[in-house]
């Protein structure tokens, strides 16, 4: 591994720890300084994405149970964001096995459809 691809892989743990670490002392439902939806600011209806901090703030407190109330996308989201990670940071017969054939497309596919139904759903049925 190159240097250039491992500093960029050191900021990029510092900043994902450095936030889970804001939002663990930061409650984002009690917090004037979280940031709000804007999609949900202007239409009044929620973004797939609407709750993900407040599920993530109960994810690192040991509560899967109250992030599933607040956005269960989040936990389909999680898995896959690890897969793509590994897939394009992690350089093996495996990961080039994989990036040399459909899987990803399909799995951003299947992402992107999820993506856009729970958006439906959720605003219809009022989750």
């Amino acid at each position: 591994m190159n240097l250039r691809k491992r500093i960029i892989d050191l900021i990029f743990i510092a900043a994902a720890a450095a936030a889970a670490v804001l939002l663990f002392f930061v409650n984002p439902s009690h917090s004037v300084y979280m940031p709000k939806c804007p999609w949900h600011l202007l239409t009044h209806t929620n973004c797939p994405s609407c709750g993900n901090t407040r599920a993530a703030y109960y994810l690192l407190h040991g509560e899967p149970v109250r992030a599933l109330m607040y956005n269960p996308f989040l936990l389909v989201s999680i898995p896959i964001f690890l897969f793509v990670i590994w897939v394009y940071r992690f350089d093996n017969a495996t990961t080039l096995r994989i990036r040399n054939s459909t899987i990803v497309s399909k799995v951003a596919i299947v992402y992107v459809v999820l993506f856009v139904a729970w958006w439906i759903i959720r605003n219809i049925i009022g989750v």
